[in-house]
């Protein structure tokens, strides 16, 4: 049905999203590193601040809204790919940045994955795709930004 990976849906509007965040990174003084591929890829974007090339992290951008729980807010990500995150911050000795850009919340928060390893989570099966989720609170991650109505309806055209 669709031609190339980069035409989906779901792809197009996980690209607005990493635009989202390398607009913010870049704005924050970072070098932005994006994926140039019309296929899956291990992570979105590699990005370290400006004169400290040392701390370079990779980034993984979820568009998605978050759930509301009797727990609060969570989001997650599919277990698999957090597997493979796992496993390349161990081949690499390079932690994973995870943003959620969160139309719902009309927020941006973030969290290195390492940090996650101790926190609360939950896996759970996705109705939609029969998919195993890994869950985390929102409380456990750090707000980066606030998303304005023009973000937010180009995020939705999708």
């Amino acid at each position: 049905m669709y031609k190339t990976f980069n035409n989906k849906p779901e792809v197009k509007k996980g690209n607005v999203g990493e635009d989202i965040v390398t607009e913010f990174l870049e704005q924050k003084k970072c070098i932005v590193y994006t994926t140039n591929t019309d296929a899956p890829h291990s992570f979105d974007l590699m990005f370290h601040t400006i004169g400290i090339k040392h701390k370079i992290y990779f980034g993984e951008v979820k568009t998605k809204s978050s759930m509301s729980w009797n727990i609060g807010n969570v989001t997650g990500i599919n277990t698999k790919s957090l597997d493979g995150y796992v496993e390349m911050i161990k081949e690499t000795g390079r932690d994973l940045r995870l943003f959620f850009v969160d139309t719902r919340l009309k927020l941006c928060y973030s969290v290195k994955l390492s940090t996650l390893s101790d926190k609360w989570s939950k896996e759970i099966i996705d109705s939609r795709t029969n998919q195993k989720i890994t869950v985390w609170k929102l409380s456990d991650m750090t707000t980066m930004f606030e998303l304005d109505e023009k973000q937010i309806n180009k995020i939705n055209k999708y």
